[in-house]
This record gives structure tokens, C-alpha cells and sequence, in this order.
């Protein structure tokens, strides 16, 4: 009796050990397969696309916004752009032109997108506008530069304009990610052109080029601390140009 159970307590236990290395076998054949799908699906469900609208100004209730240029300000000690170091891993490019067919007449609006193309996330300022104030901590400023070069000629710069972030402000930074993006809508009046020289009697084909700027302010005073500049980028497809009537 004492035979017999142990033989089938054995072929139980055998039983149990073979299905335990077909379960095995099988999930060590999946697994490289989930492993792989995982980080393929990782970099495009992990990043994330954020906008800034700059063709309006975000100015609170009793905020003052600063209209004057770079280093025109209450306490101004008179610091420059001078120095410029490269700026955060971020790559530039233009996603959109529209109107592509204008006159100096019309505005322009611009999309342009920053990626984030370091291995750490990095912070970049996230409202519209100017609001440099004394004693307020962190206070970083990018802006926005559109080239216009007629054939023959030289670029003309037209400012596409601001967008501005402090430590202080709550929901005026927005952090990116490794690839993360931000998509900044900016416009700009195209009167500014007639500062280069000649006629375009005909329509022509206007390179356009965006450069991005940003700079970092004392906290106690407006005086620029630290700027740097991205390389300028070309729009793939020019703008035809017309004269207006």
C-alpha cells in the first residue's frame, strides 16, 4: 500500500514538474517578444506635445507687463546680450507658415516647435509676453526672431514675440522630457519689411528663417545674467511675395 502511494505521489510530482517547464518554455519564448514590443511602444506613448499661443498676451489683474526693450527696466544696471552660451538641448524647427502668399500689409503666423533632444528634462518658459518684475525668483524670457531675405537682399527681422517663466509664478514653466515638445504659435505684421532696399516689382519667393533667444534675469533687479540662442532654421517651402496695391 505504502508502494503504491508513493508511486503515484512520484507521477504526480513528475506530472507537475513537466507542466511547470512547458509554462516555462512558453514564457521564455513570449518573453522577448513583450520585452521588445514594450520599449517599441515606450518613445511614442511617452512623449508629450505642449502648446503656447503667443498671438495673446497672458497679463493678470494688476500685473504690470514690461513694453520696453531688452534691459529697459526699473533698476536696469545696463547688462546686454553679450556672451552668448548655447542654449538648452533643444531642437528648432518651423512646423507651419500661413498665409504662404502675403504683402507687407498682412500678418504672419508662425508655428514653431522646440524638442527636447538631451537625455534630461529641461524647463522652458510657458506664457505670452513680458511680465520682468524686480524680486521676483527664476525669471527666464525667450524670444522669438523671424528673418525675411528677398532675393538679392539682405534678411530683414521682424520679432515674433515673447514668452516668459519664473520660479515664483505658478504655471509659468512647463517641464519637457527627453522628446517632449513644445509648439509656440507666434505672429507678426510684415509692415517692417520696407527696411530692405529696393522694389520687388514682381512676386518672388522670400526666404524665411526663425531664431529663438532666451535669457535669464537677476532676481533682484532687471539685468540679464546668462543668454544663449538656438541656430536659425529655414522654412522648407518661401513665401511668395507680392507687392501690395
Amino acid at each position: 500500500m505504502r508502494r503504491t502511494a508513493s508511486l503515484h505521489s512520484h507521477t504526480r510530482t513528475a506530472t507537475a514538474s513537466r507542466t511547470a517547464h512547458t509554462v516555462l518554455r512558453l514564457l521564455t519564448r513570449a518573453l522577448p517578444v513583450a520585452v521588445i514590443s514594450h520599449f517599441a511602444a515606450s518613445p511614442g506613448a511617452s512623449a508629450a506635445e505642449f502648446q503656447l499661443d503667443l498671438t495673446h498676451k497672458d497679463v493678470e489683474p494688476g500685473e504690470a507687463e514690461s513694453s520696453g526693450a531688452v534691459g529697459v527696466g526699473p533698476g536696469v544696471t545696463g547688462a546686454g546680450y553679450g556672451g552668448m552660451r548655447p542654449l538648452l538641448p533643444v531642437k528648432i524647427s518651423i512646423r507651419d507658415i500661413s498665409p504662404r502668399s502675403v504683402t507687407p500689409l498682412d500678418q504672419i503666423v508662425v508655428d514653431v516647435v522646440l524638442r527636447n533632444v538631451g537625455k534630461e528634462a529641461i524647463t522652458l518658459p510657458f506664457r505670452s509676453g513680458r511680465h520682468w518684475r524686480t524680486g521676483v525668483h527664476g525669471q527666464r524670457d525667450i524670444h522669438l526672431d523671424l528673418w525675411l531675405t528677398p532675393p538679392g537682399g539682405k534678411p530683414v527681422l521682424v520679432a515674433l514675440g515673447n514668452a516668459y517663466g519664473a520660479l515664483d509664478i505658478p504655471g509659468s514653466l512647463v517641464t519637457l522630457a527627453p522628446n517632449d515638445t513644445l509648439v509656440i504659435r507666434a505672429s507678426a505684421s510684415l509692415l517692417g519689411t520696407d527696411k530692405w532696399s529696393g522694389t520687388l516689382t514682381e512676386p518672388a519667393e522670400i526666404k524665411t528663417e526663425v531664431s529663438l533667444g532666451e535669457a535669464r534675469w537677476d532676481d533682484t533687479r532687471f539685468e540679464i545674467v546668462n543668454t544663449s540662442r538656438l541656430d536659425m532654421v529655414t522654412s522648407p517651402t518661401p513665401l511668395t511675395w507680392f507687392e501690395a496695391r
